[in-house]
């Protein structure tokens, strides 16, 4: 699959992307997050950890080589008690350094996205289906969990699989806006504008307005009384939950489709603990 070539597709994601109004979270420090001692302390406590390990190799290659087999046993038993004792405690010490160092959460659409895309890669593969994205850089996190943007991406992908030709295209975008309350038609909004993260999803193939997904593959459907078929009627029922937009838009002219998908941002700063290893 090729990624970012010139061409229609991505020449489409170039011209959504040309008034970004990009914006940076205010208040955001550098600093937050582990100090700088915590990546040394971690690579010069893994060396050490290697030493160990290569020294209990090197132990248990000596077995039986001693002339004195006694002394042979007691160097053994003794090299395996110390070694163990010491890789316990750097153990106990990496874990110490990670349940107190928080690492600031970033980049969780991005992650998603491309974990996704892992996860169909057999798929996309083998309909030869190209993909292209542009990510924005240092975007804010959503108020939607993890998995709840796992379960949009995912269903909107399976959305967007079978209506994708064979060796269409299939293109993200992210970006941050601030969107009016004129501007979506919603009274609840608190602020006059709000930011949001925005993500296009434009890929190749286009079921005409009114036409049932199912007629445009050519085997019979259900009724429906929206554009927006059932996979993307829950997925804009959680998005709306959360108090965002997704938008439906057909391109005959290009026989493309574009699904907006408007996600609140998050104001608060978001850390998390590695987890630690059990001893």
């Amino acid at each position: 699959m090729a990624e970012n070539d010139e061409t229609p597709i991505f020449s489409l994601l170039n011209d959504l992307a040309k008034e970004p109004s990009p914006f940076k979270e205010e208040g955001a420090s550098q600093s937050e997050g582990p100090s700088f001692l915590s990546p040394v302390f971690f690579e010069l406590v893994s060396r050490m950890r290697k030493t160990i390990h290569s020294i209990k190799a090197f132990t248990d290659l000596s077995k039986g080589r001693f002339k004195d087999e006694q002394f042979g046993e007691y160097f053994n038993r003794k090299m395996a008690e110390d070694t163990g004792k010491l890789d316990t405690v750097l153990q106990g010490l990496l874990d110490y350094v990670k349940v107190n160092s928080p690492v600031r959460k970033a980049d969780t659409i991005r992650n998603i996205i491309e974990e996704v895309l892992r996860t169909e890669k057999k798929r996309l593969e083998g309909k030869k289906i190209r993909i292209f994205k542009k990510f924005g850089k240092d975007l804010p996190e959503t108020t939607l969990h993890d998995e709840q943007l796992r379960y949009v991406f995912h269903s909107i992908f399976q959305y967007a699989f079978p209506l994708t030709p064979e060796a269409g295209s299939l293109g993200f975008l992210t970006r941050s806006v601030d969107v009016s309350k004129r501007e979506l038609g919603r009274k609840d909004l608190p602020q006059v504008r709000r930011k949001y993260i925005e993500v296009l999803i434009l890929f190749s193939g286009c079921a005409k307005p009114g036409e049932p997904v199912e007629a445009a593959l050519g085997i019979p459907g259900i009724p429906k009384d929206d554009v927006v078929d059932l996979i993307l009627r829950l997925v804009r029922e959680i998005v709306q939950k959360n108090r965002g937009e997704m938008k439906l838009e057909f391109r005959e002219k290009e026989s493309r489709t574009l699904i907006t998908l408007r996600l609140p941002i998050e104001k608060r700063q978001i850390f998390y603990y590695q987890p630690a290893k059990p001893l």
